[in-house]
């Protein structure tokens, strides 16, 4: 009688572990070759899917531009002025670049105490000016020139000279008495330009703290600058003054 299986009487019995060396050398030998595949170097990827240290680091920060420097929206500046006023050099009172050319345009500020011609659009000199102080003040608004006079007098401002030539008033009003004898002479008021009927007008005359007011309400600018505006105005220019009082215009 056939003696019965050994792992039928028994079925919790562990098999035989040398039924299980053959499969295992042949996992050792699979996982050997595969060891062997991983040491073996790759070929280098394409740039576009390279991903460099730098790259995958944090960004480094932004250069800080140079003072002036940036982008378009930071530096960018509103357009000049079509006529920006120039910087006068230190003791400069005036320029001028508008010989052969009519003048056209002036424009006057008593706040600035300067005067800026124009022949057309274009701006062909500047000057300082010294115009009406406080209790003669320039006035403002549209003017033309009315009356041109190379060698213009006051009759209103000037002095009191005796007959010997010396001054007996030095500051006087053309309604002052004059004694026996003695004269009033207005002051000298050369190219004058006339801008208002009751006397105001553009003269050649002394600015004696430039940015100042000095006048009785005349325009006084350097002599040389006179001059030339008195040979260059056109035909009834306009002129505009800007600061002061309102008033005595047009």
């Amino acid at each position: 009688m056939p003696m019965p299986d050994e792992s039928m009487t028994h079925p919790h019995t562990a098999p035989d572990p040398r039924r299980r060396v053959g499969p295992l050398l042949l996992l050792a030998a699979w996982l050997l070759t595969a060891a062997g595949c991983a040491q073996m170097s790759f070929p280098d990827l394409p740039p576009t899917m390279q991903t460099s240290q730098e790259e995958t680091s944090e960004p480094p920060e932004a250069e800080t531009p140079e003072s002036g420097e940036g982008s378009v929206a930071e530096t960018s500046e509103p357009p000049p002025e079509s006529e920006p006023t120039p910087e006068a050099a230190p003791g400069q009172l005036f320029e001028w670049s508008g010989d052969g050319r009519d003048i056209t345009r002036i424009v006057i500020d008593t706040n600035a105490q300067t005067a800026t011609f124009f022949a057309g659009a274009e701006r062909v000199g500047w000057t300082t000016i010294a115009s009406g102080v406080s209790s003669h003040p320039t006035p403002r608004g549209q003017f033309s020139i009315l009356e041109k006079v190379r060698d213009k007098r006051s009759n209103l401002y000037g002095k009191i000279v005796g007959s010997n030539g010396r001054v007996i008033r030095a500051s006087a009003h053309g309604r002052d008495p004059v004694p026996r004898g003695a004269r009033f002479v207005g002051a000298s008021m050369p190219h004058f330009m006339r801008l208002t009927y009751d006397g105001i007008g553009m003269h050649a005359g002394p600015i004696p703290n430039p940015g100042q007011p000095a006048s009785h309400g005349c325009i006084r600018m350097p002599p040389d600058m006179a001059a030339a505006v008195f040979a260059h105005v056109g035909p009834a220019p306009a002129a505009s003054g800007v600061g002061g009082r309102p008033g005595g215009g047009n």
